[in-house]
């Protein structure tokens, strides 16, 4: 779901920042998209994180019926 919604997310964001400023710069551009790689990476690791915990979790239960 994360992945979808960063998807849809980051062209809107590209052509909000071109539609603002007809000659952007290059390194405007790279800057922010290593800023939202950089952020979904961090967010992709903490759902994998608590993908592992709530696996862990449905296990300790189903053992526990």
């Amino acid at each position: 779901m994360i992945r979808c919604i960063f998807k849809a997310i980051t062209p809107l964001m590209f052509l909000d920042l071109v539609s603002q400023n007809g000659d952007v710069h290059h390194l405007i551009l790279s800057e922010m998209i290593f800023k939202v790689s950089h952020f979904y990476k961090i967010l992709e690791k903490s759902s994998q994180y608590y993908q592992t915990k709530l696996n862990t979790i449905a296990q300790s239960f189903s053992r526990g019926l």
